[in-house]
């Protein structure tokens, strides 16, 4: 917890990282930090996708 908190990274982060098995993907921090409108948005794209390959 020491040396994780000399990154500059609080201990609730941790607690919050640990309890969701551990850190997250780029491609999960750029989905949680997305509004709604832009979630929409991707999954309309996703499912014309798939749609399209099917």
């Amino acid at each position: 917890m020491r040396s994780v908190a000399e990154l500059g990274l609080s201990a609730n982060t941790v607690q919050k990282y640990g309890r969701a098995h551990g850190w997250p993907t780029e491609q999960n921090r750029e989905r949680f930090y997305e509004s709604r409108y832009d979630r929409e948005d991707r999954e309309e794209q996703e499912s014309r996708d798939g749609a399209e390959r099917a």
